[in-house]
């Protein structure tokens, strides 16, 4: 008696696993972006009244 097995390619999770990498490296790029981009609250109420 044998067993009835079968086999599966690793390569297509292989390659899913570097894209989830790349877009953690994106995503992590533009926290840092956004959240470098604050402001002083007193500036921007100036530029409101300005407005």
């Amino acid at each position: 008696m044998t067993g009835g097995g079968f086999r599966v390619s690793s390569e297509p999770l292989a390659n899913f696993g570097k894209h989830l990498d790349e877009l953690q490296k994106n995503l992590q790029g533009t926290a840092d972006l956004v959240g470098g981009m604050t402001c002083d609250p007193a500036c921007s109420a100036s530029t409101r009244r300005a407005s």
